[in-house]
């Protein structure tokens, strides 16, 4: 089944992201897009409409491609949304 969502924040280890469809805890989904196409991961945290998602079994590749990424997004400052 596929639930849309909106990342809010990315790193090599993980992404956090709000959706409106409810997903649980320790959940293992698979997220895309993704620099490097789709990953797995697993769900860590629920606040509200917004999870934290840990990436699983990611390739050297992917990894790469997520940090490159990263070097041109704008640094997140925690408490900065309104949720």
């Amino acid at each position: 089944m596929v639930k849309r969502g909106i990342s809010i924040e990315i790193s090599k280890s993980g992404l956090s992201a709000i959706t409106s469809d409810s997903l649980k805890v320790d959940e293992t989904v698979e997220l895309e897009p993704i620099p490097g196409g789709k990953v797995q991961a697993v769900v860590r945290r629920k606040l509200g409409r917004v999870y934290g998602f840990e990436f699983l079994s990611l390739t050297a590749e992917q990894t790469q491609l997520i940090i490159e990424s990263c070097k041109r997004l704008p640094v997140y400052k925690g408490n900065s949304l309104p949720i």
